[in-house]
């Protein structure tokens, strides 16, 4: 599988839109890339993330969340190869930033697995968004960074 993902370097964001690098790596739960970013698409999501030659000590996603004065927040869990990374609530509609620390016993594959599962996604149309937008959705992904 690795052979097949494109190279990432540390401290050069990956980019999720429809003509970034990240849109190679989305494998389950993402809409259709956009040109900033890509929107999860269902209560679970997962990104392949190649690991760079020189082995990072941090992930660093920035993020737009789906919020609203009556869906304040939206609450994440983050795993990495299958452990729990972190848990966050996104209050910000744009430029949330999510620090991930890597742990360098998961480093031994070219690969990592995020695995993203949403606690309270939303459609735009329940939370008062006037946009006729069904999706179920919590989080865009803009970028992701190895540090």
């Amino acid at each position: 599988m690795a052979q097949f993902m494109p190279i990432t370097r540390l401290n050069e964001p990956i980019l999720f839109s429809n003509s970034g690098l990240g849109s190679k790596l989305l494998a389950s739960g993402w809409s259709q890339q956009e040109s900033w970013g890509s929107w999860s698409a269902n209560e679970t999501s997962k990104i392949f993330l190649p690991l760079p030659v020189k082995k990072p000590r941090k992930i660093v996603i920035n993020a737009r969340a789906l919020v609203s004065p009556t869906h304040p927040s939206q609450n994440i869990e983050i795993r990495v190869n299958q452990v729990l990374a972190k848990k966050n609530s996104l209050t910000k509609s744009e430029n949330n930033i999510i620090e991930l620390n890597i742990n360098p016993t998961i480093l031994s594959k070219p690969f990592l697995i995020l695995d993203f599962d949403y606690q309270n996604p939303a459609r735009p149309v329940d939370i008062g968004y006037r946009n006729g937008d069904e999706r179920l959705m919590a989080i865009s992904i803009q970028s992701i960074t190895f540090r």
